[in-house]
C-alpha cells in the first residue's frame, strides 16, 4: 500500500541539508546534519517572503560606485549542487568600496534579516550590509572572512552570524532594525580582500574580475534567517509549514495512557 517514488532535490540550510521535492509535489522537507546525513527531523518553517530579486543577484542589482563591481551568473557550482552561482568581482581598480546592490519594499521600525551563501574566489572576504536612509544612513552590516568561517567585523545595531554550509560556502546572516522616518531600503554585498578588516572600507584592487561567489541572497522580516526562497523577477513568499498526524497514522502507535 501508498508504494511511491519522487524525484527530489537538495538544498542547503544553516548547518544542515533539507530535502525539497519537484514542484509538482507538495510535501514534506526534513533537516540533515551536512556532515553525518543523519536526519534531524521534519522541518516546520513560519511563513516569510524573500523581498530582493533576482536571488541570485545579477539583473536589477547595481554597483556603486558604477562600474566597479561586475556580476557573472552561473559562474560555479552553488550549494543546491548545481552550476547556478553568481561571481561578484571588481570592475575598476579604483579606490572605492565595490558595493553591489539592490533596493527592497521595506517598513519602518522593523526586523529584517538579509542573508546569502557566500564562497571565497580569488578574494577571501566578503561585507553584507544593510545600507540608505532607511537604517540612519549608516551601514549596518558585517564583515565576513570565508576561508575559516569567521566574522571579522560587525556594525552598530547589528547581529551577525556565519555557519559552514560545506564545500567552502558559508551562510552569512545580518540582522538590524530600520529607522522610524522611513526612507531608501538598500541590501548590499562587496567582495573584499584579506587586508579589508573594518565595515565599509574602501580598497584599490590589483585587477579587475577578483572577487567572491554569492547564492540564495535574501532580505526577510524577521530575527533570524530561514531557508533559501529563490526569486527571479519579483518577491516570493513560502507559506507556513504545518505538520499533522491525525486518524489510525497516530493512534496505532501513540498510548495516551503511557505518554
Amino acid at each position: 500500500w501508498g508504494a511511491q517514488f519522487e524525484q527530489v532535490t537538495y538544498q542547503t540550510l544553516p548547518s544542515t541539508y533539507v530535502q525539497t521535492v519537484a514542484s509538482a509535489y507538495y510535501g514534506p522537507r526534513f533537516d540533515y546534519n551536512p556532515t553525518t546525513l543523519a536526519a534531524n527531523g521534519l522541518l516546520i518553517e513560519e511563513q516569510r517572503v524573500n523581498l530582493v530579486f533576482p536571488a541570485n543577484a545579477t539583473t536589477g542589482w547595481a554597483a556603486s560606485p558604477g562600474g566597479s563591481v561586475t556580476a557573472t551568473a552561473n559562474s560555479t557550482s552553488s550549494p543546491d549542487g548545481t552550476s547556478n552561482a553568481t561571481k561578484i568581482a571588481t570592475g575598476d581598480t579604483l579606490n572605492n568600496g565595490h558595493i553591489w546592490y539592490t533596493t527592497f519594499s521595506g517598513a519602518v521600525n522593523t526586523v529584517y534579516t538579509g542573508s546569502a551563501y557566500l564562497k571565497a574566489g580569488e578574494y577571501t572576504r566578503a561585507q553584507v550590509s544593510f545600507a540608505n536612509s532607511g537604517f540612519a544612513s549608516t551601514t549596518r552590516g558585517a564583515l565576513f572572512d570565508l576561508s575559516n568561517g569567521t566574522i571579522v567585523a560587525t556594525a552598530a545595531s547589528t547581529t551577525a552570524t556565519i555557519t559552514n554550509a560545506g564545500n567552502g560556502w558559508y551562510r552569512c546572516t545580518v540582522t538590524t532594525t530600520s529607522d522610524a522616518d522611513g526612507g531608501a531600503y538598500v541590501f548590499d554585498t562587496s567582495p573584499k580582500p584579506a587586508s579589508v578588516t573594518t565595515i565599509g572600507a574602501l580598497y584599490t584592487p590589483a585587477s579587475v574580475g577578483l572577487g567572491v561567489f554569492l547564492y540564495g541572497a535574501q532580505v526577510e522580516a524577521g530575527a533570524f534567517a530561514t531557508s533559501v526562497i529563490p526569486t527571479v523577477a519579483s518577491t516570493v513568499t513560502r507559506t507556513v509549514d504545518i505538520a499533522s498526524m491525525t486518524g489510525t497514522n497516530f493512534s496505532s502507535w501513540y498510548n495516551q495512557s503511557e505518554g
